[in-house]
């Protein structure tokens, strides 16, 4: 006999009795009872969390171990333990029922939302899933932010409308009348989930019985994908979390800037734009120091080395790659080679530029193979990181060179 799913009778049934009939002990440990409420992984859903009891005395439950995951295997439901039982024992098992609970709100939200695009548009829900943070869902068309706005809209008067959501397990001859949405064809008895108005779908998930209990659908953000587009969004008690977070982020973002929340945005764009101006002027200002400098240096060397680092630095740091190019180009008018050194993003990471009057890629090679470097160019000029010691890189450049010569 096949365990007896529970949970498709009555998604709000958070505990049951069970009987061990399986006990799979090859690689990780499994249960399988003869009947259950814990949900298995499928659908874009995830399968359900929750504890085993074991009774102790007469009505004495005692705690057992956790059920990690809940998975559908050649037709039977197995329940991944951190402890495994004997066949034969009675258990009580109890679902993680506020997670539960949760995947039922998005996942009939994501119903509703699936069904209006699929009516207003035509697109296919062509990819679906579902995890503690959001719910994702990819269609095989494109929708932009102001479409999936009205699509928002619509679903969320659904909720407010407090819609039954019917289950209906139609026999194969009323299956053929039946308007309804399925990523493939089905073999064996066909679950259609109903939202009146909204959605009829092929579904195997959890789903609230009123749409009022979805509370709240709110679209996170939308991208596109595969010729299609890729849409994230959150409902329930999840959604009113994002909420909570993103305004509390709003009003801090909002104090530091001593604007209202709803401000926020033309703050940071004065924000940007004046620190854009300011970066504009110090580059300037930067620019014209270094060419003070290079216009003090003796012609005719044979190797300068410029760096970031050191009171006699030319660089400034974090200088702008274009500028470090541009003060190589000055530096060449001065000197056979030269290099530029700056820090990189990672620990004794630095970035080069080489210029030489000879050939910048064989400077390169060498420097490469020294310090672990990666890059390349023409033989005017050379790019790339290196990793060590800046003062040994310059130094092993100057050697290089010929510079003691």
């Amino acid at each position: 006999m096949k365990t007896k799913r529970l949970y498709e009778m009555d998604p709000y049934q958070v505990s049951m009795e069970a009987v061990v009939k399986e006990c799979i002990l090859q690689n990780e440990e499994k249960l399988i009872f003869d009947q259950t409420v814990f949900y298995p992984e499928g659908g874009g859903e995830p399968g359900d969390k929750g504890c085993l009891y074991i009774e102790n005395e007469p009505g004495e439950w005692i705690l057992w171990t956790e059920v990690t995951d809940t998975r559908e295997e050649n037709g039977e439901i197995v329940h991944y333990v951190k402890k495994p039982l004997p066949v034969g024992t009675k258990i009580r098992g109890e679902i993680q029922w506020k997670t539960r609970y949760a995947y039922m709100q998005n996942h009939t939200g994501e119903h509703m939302v699936s069904g209006r695009v699929h009516e207003k548009y035509g697109y296919d829900n062509v990819g679906f899933h579902m995890s503690k943070d959001s719910v994702v869902i990819d269609f095989n068309g494109e929708l932009n932010w102001e479409q999936l706005m009205e699509i928002e809209e619509e679903v969320n008067q659904g909720v407010d409308d407090n819609l039954s959501v019917k289950v209906e397990y139609p026999s194969r001859d009323e299956l053929s009348g039946m308007i309804y949405r399925s990523k493939k064809e089905i073999l064996g008895q066909v679950r259609i989930v109903i939202v009146p108005g909204y959605d009829s779908c092929a579904c195997c998930g959890m789903h609230v019985a009123k749409t009022s209990e979805i509370q709240m659908i709110k679209i996170l953000s939308v991208q596109n994908h595969r010729g299609g587009v890729r849409v994230e969004m959150i409902c329930g008690r999840d959604a009113r979390e994002d909420y909570r977070k993103k305004h509390e982020q709003s009003v801090e973002v909002a104090r530091s800037f001593s604007v209202k929340p709803y401000e926020i945005t033309l703050a940071v764009k004065r924000m940007l734009e004046e620190n854009s101006r300011l970066k504009m002027q110090l580059s300037q200002v930067q620019a014209r120091l270094a060419e003070e400098i290079m216009d003090r240096m003796e012609d005719g060397q044979r190797t300068i080395v410029l760096t970031e680092e050191g009171s006699d630095s030319i660089l400034s740091e974090g200088c702008d790659p274009n500028q470090v190019r541009r003060l190589v180009n000055l530096a060449r008018e001065k000197a056979v080679h030269v290099l530029a050194l700056t820090r990189g993003n990672k620990e004794k990471e630095y970035r080069y530029i080489i210029g030489s009057g000879e050939d910048a890629r064989v400077l390169a090679k060498e420097m490469n193979e020294k310090f672990a470097g990666r890059g390349g160019g023409s033989s005017m000029m050379t790019q790339g990181s290196l990793f060590g010691n800046g003062n040994e890189m310059e130094e092993y450049f100057k050697s290089i060179t010929g510079e003691e010569k």
